[in-house]
């Protein structure tokens, strides 16, 4: 019978896809590479099909009668809901391939920009709460948690880049509106990579709460060129 840690391995792949996508995303978002966007959309199914049988195979173990210690329970209810927020992850992918079509570039070069930077900032949250999952590096999660609140300001100033050139070129507002939803959504891919790492911090340590988070006036000095 398979083990916990062969699970985990498949949430690390689906979790790799599932980063794929987003770059995947951008690009169709940042350089019009429409056959990005396909590729996105085509393979959401597959995302989808991953996360069905991991979840299948999570409960099989569960329900096996086979004895499982504290650590392997927690391990498997982490890679449930792990697995959730990578799904969650891909849809939001999927919604940007989509927006793409809307908004095709050229963009403002000051929104071009900060749609990269987020973007950046998101992958490498999600990577940072799936390294943290697979290997309980949770050592890891301190960047993490500064960089959830980095992503926020981001965010803010994309919206804030996107409003102002609303103002001074009206006649892009379908564009504009489609952006501001695309920017939304790479916050929220943001939101879920902190959840992958909670979940981490509860596969090793049975802990449940949120990641602490540094007041945006609090950063330190070196994290504000990711701004």
């Amino acid at each position: 019978m398979e083990s916990v840690q062969e699970l985990h391995k498949d949430v690390v792949h689906m979790g790799e896809l599932v980063r794929q996508a987003v770059t995947r995303s951008n690009q169709a978002l940042v350089q019009g590479d429409q056959s990005a966007g396909d590729e996105v959309l085509a393979g959401d199914d597959l995302v989808d099909a991953m996360e069905l049988a991991i979840a299948r195979r999570s409960t099989d173990l569960i329900i096996s009668g086979r004895y499982l210690s504290d650590e392997e329970h927690r391990g498997l209810v982490a890679a449930l809901r792990v697995i959730a927020d990578l799904e969650r992850i891909a849809d939001l992918a999927e919604e940007n391939a989509l927006i793409s079509h809307e908004a095709s570039p050229p963009h403002a070069a000051g929104i071009t920009r900060r749609l990269g930077k987020l973007t950046d900032l998101a992958l490498g949250m999600v990577q940072i709460g799936l390294h943290a999952f697979a290997h309980r590096h949770l050592r890891d999660l301190q960047q993490l948690r500064e960089q959830e609140d980095v992503a926020e300001v981001a965010q803010r100033l994309l919206h804030a880049a996107i409003l102002c050139h609303l103002k001074s070129t009206p006649g892009d507002l379908k564009a504009g509106v489609s952006l501001l939803f695309a920017s939304h959504n790479l916050g929220r891919i943001a939101c879920h990579a902190a959840n992958i790492g909670e979940w981490a911090i509860y596969s090793a340590t049975g802990n449940l709460g949120r990641l602490k988070s540094y007041h945006p006036s609090g950063f330190p000095a070196s994290l504000l060129p990711l701004v």
